[in-house]
């Protein structure tokens, strides 16, 4: 797993608590969870859906048998290549879904995804602000480094129309041979900027990679590459930022204290150590460490957490807060909670 990853399940269950933890909202409920993995795999995403909406056991499609309470509804995905068939599928069945990550503007569309929502940067704009800063600086000639899901096809598109070229689209497939011989293309090119596209997809490995790479290239990194460390700037790195990620001291203070609690959680400093390149204070796991992602390792004891540590706060925690105030109100407008400064629902799933 990834630190990203975990720290998502992690500002889940904070989010959840501190909704257990109000008297007001929801009152006389506890809300619950269930998390699964999708790994990335639109197959195991849908599966996991399925087995949610079907209950333990067996999974039987129109037919449900859980034990526990009524589904809320779904928060997730993290990419648009799993969010997308969980929309489809929770379409047919009602179910409200907000995604924390996944940016492709065809799920805006109302009419064919009338329950999806997303906590998420959009891409559409990051298009635009990305093709302006290219034709601000006088770019004229760019390569664009896209992952796995998403073709770059649609930033090329608005990076044309403000009068830049683009060499060639690399993508990322997560094969590293693949990948490798990708980067050397593009290290090959004339091209002097690289601006990478799509959705997140945090590798050791990669990064590893990426920076002796393009360490020769000016890197531009859209919102949703925001997990490179602050000192990781190649030569020269513009990367932008979601101003949704900048919120009070008391509630990163509290998060912090939450992720960082008097528990032995050796699976977090693992994570860390590996996104951070931090010893652990352990010279046989450092020295696996190095050897596996080829990096070397730094002391970290006086090292503050870059501000992209935190990104999954906003997004998770908003998310966890919409659907509960969400079923609030629905709750409340059913007369289940005394509540008359509600309006009276309308529509179903309102």
């Amino acid at each position: 797993p990834y630190h990203d990853y975990y720290t998502e399940i992690h500002t889940l269950l904070y989010g959840i608590d501190e909704i257990n933890r109000n008297p007001d909202l929801l009152p006389n409920i506890t809300l619950g969870y269930r998390v699964y993995d999708s790994c990335g795999d639109p197959r195991l995403a849908i599966g996991s859906a399925l087995q949610i909406l079907s209950g333990p056991g067996n999974v039987v499609p129109n037919y449900s048998c859980r034990g526990k309470g009524e589904i809320a509804g779904f928060i997730g995905d993290r990419s648009t290549v799993t969010s997308l068939p969980i929309a489809q599928l929770l379409g047919v069945y009602g179910y409200s879904q907000i995604s924390y990550g996944a940016t492709d503007p065809v799920l805006n569309d109302r009419t064919l995804y009338p329950h999806y929502f997303s906590t998420g940067p959009n891409e559409h704009f990051q298009h635009i602000a990305i093709a302006e800063l290219v034709e601000r600086l006088g770019w004229t000639w760019v390569i664009i480094l896209a992952t796995s899901n998403d073709g770059g096809q649609n930033l090329k598109n608005e990076i044309n129309k403000h009068g830049a070229c683009v060499d060639l689209i690399g993508t990322l497939t997560g094969d590293n041979d693949t990948d490798e011989r990708t980067l050397e293309r593009i290290q090959k090119s004339t091209a002097e900027v690289v601006i990478l596209c799509g959705g997140q997809s945090y590798d050791p490995y990669l990064v590893s990679v990426l920076e002796k790479m393009l360490n020769n290239k000016m890197v531009v990194v859209p919102v949703t590459w925001v997990f490179i460390p602050d000192y990781f700037l190649y030569n020269g790195c513009l990367q932008f930022q979601d101003t949704n990620m900048l919120f009070n001291d008391d509630a990163e203070g509290k998060f912090t204290k939450h992720m960082f609690a008097p528990r032995e959680d050796a699976l977090l400093k693992d994570l860390l150590a590996n996104c951070y390149f931090c010893l652990t204070h352990d010279k046989e796991k450092d020295n696996l460490f190095q050897r596996v992602y080829n990096h070397l390792y730094r002391n970290c004891s006086n090292i503050t957490l870059p501000m992209s540590y935190y990104q999954a706060y906003h997004r998770v925690t908003t998310a966890v807060n919409v659907l509960a105030r969400a079923q609030h109100n629905l709750l409340s407008s059913s007369g289940k909670h005394n509540n008359t400064g509600l309006p009276t629902i309308i529509h179903r799933k309102q």
